[in-house]
């Protein structure tokens, strides 16, 4: 699995943000794996060491003191970012570089090869005008797009659709008698892939 580094800092305490940034500042400090970072290591001092100054003045809670702090962490905040970024372009998924650069590693978000629902039925419910449409769940998935229709799929017809985090979705309102068609997609991120279709008269 690709592994990355936790280029955002904001989640940190003042206190943290501190003691990690001077960690990432020593570190990154005469570090051959990155011969010339940007922003400058330089700027980051600079910057790290207004923040320094500036929480340690606003420790009496003045409130002019306290927006001047805050506005060094923003700007500290944001020159951390961008060197993370410049990390993660050098470094290249390279785990050993990474980890020398004193950002905390992360693992990258999992990417699967989405697959086709498989097994769609349908059959009636308990109540007249409800019809129970299930699929065979897909372990990695997290979301279902369930589609009805009461025109036939050959004809291209106007799918309504509801969204779910499971593998079986109840209609109801549904016309007695009517036939209607459905199908079900798994959703990852961007992607989606369809189940075959499956049709049942509403009782």
């Amino acid at each position: 699995m690709l592994v990355k580094i936790q280029t955002s800092l904001n989640k940190l305490p003042d206190s943290e943000l501190l003691s990690k940034g001077g960690y990432i500042l020593a570190s990154m400090t005469g570090n051959a794996g990155f011969p010339n970072p940007y922003p400058a290591l330089a700027d980051v001092k600079s910057a790290l060491d207004r923040f320094e100054t500036d929480l340690a003045a606003a420790s009496g809670r003045d409130l002019i003191l306290v927006a001047v702090k805050n506005q060094s962490r923003s700007a500290l905040l944001d020159l951390f970012t961008r060197l993370g970024y410049h990390i993660l372009s050098v470094a290249y998924g390279d785990t050993p570089l990474l980890a020398s650069s004193g950002y905390s590693l992360v693992k990258a978000p999992e990417t699967i090869n989405i697959t086709h629902p498989e097994n769609i039925s349908v059959r009636n419910g308990l109540c007249s005008g409800q019809i129970v449409c299930r699929v065979k769940r897909i372990k990695e998935i997290r979301l279902y797009k369930f589609e009805i229709t009461t025109g036939s799929p050959e004809t291209g017809p106007e799918w309504a659709s509801t969204r779910s985090s499971k593998c079986s979705h109840l209609f109801t309102g549904l016309q007695p008698g009517t036939r209607y068609w459905f199908r079900v997609a798994a959703i990852w991120r961007n992607e989606m892939a369809y189940s075959q279709t499956a049709s049942l008269h509403a009782q």
